[in-house]
């Protein structure tokens, strides 16, 4: 049996931070799912919902603000700000057995997300997803 972690829920007290995906790695699980979306200066970074209004202290749209301005906008549970994709993909490859799934949310950064996972040497443990 497989068992895939959807948005690291139950990890941390937010969805798909970077506490959580270590949390997660530590407890066994070899399989999670996060969404990849793109702040208005084209970083990409993880969030489910296409705004910070569910895990932040802001209702702000992903794609309004920079990385640097996301960086500072506080989280309401915990203490880490958003996570980019590097950062997330930097924790997975110390888990050489661990798969990410991804959302790609944000159409047009396909091949920015493909560098990054060959960079790491990723691309048997990932799976990308997309509608």
């Amino acid at each position: 049996m497989r068992v895939v972690s959807h948005r690291l829920r139950g990890f941390d007290d937010r969805d798909a931070s970077l506490k959580g995906l270590k949390a997660a790695l530590e407890a066994g699980v070899r399989e999670f799912e996060f969404d990849v979306r793109a702040s208005k200066d084209g970083v990409l970074v993880v969030n489910h919902n296409k705004d910070l209004s569910e895990g932040y202290r802001s209702k702000a749209r992903i794609d309004e603000l920079t990385l640097e301005e996301l960086k500072r906008v506080p989280p309401r549970f915990g203490s880490e700000p958003i996570s980019t994709l590097d950062e997330y993909l930097d924790v997975a490859a110390e888990a050489p057995d661990a798969v990410a799934w991804i959302d790609v949310k944000e159409f047009g950064y396909e091949d920015a997300i493909f560098e990054a996972i060959d960079r790491r040497g990723l691309a048997r443990n990932v799976t990308l997803v997309s509608w």
